[in-house]
């Protein structure tokens, strides 16, 4: 999936998508909150972007956005 989302100009690590992969996980069955998952992710409760440019990346590949560079 990097290597993937990397020939379509998104750029993070394996390590990355763990995190992010987990966190949603734990979001899903009700581990985490919204705002604690929002923060993992690198956003804010109010949907404003925080200091995570590569999980916002992550998260933009996976919900089919375009565009990261």
């Amino acid at each position: 999936m990097v290597k993937f989302a990397a020939k379509q100009g998104f750029e993070f690590s394996t390590e990355d998508l763990i995190r992010v992969v987990d966190a949603f996980a734990q979001y899903q069955s009700g581990e985490l909150s919204e705002k604690e998952f929002s923060k993992i992710i690198g956003f804010s409760s109010q949907g404003t972007k925080e200091s995570f440019p590569v999980l916002k990346k992550l998260v933009s590949f996976l919900s089919g956005g375009a565009g990261s560079r």
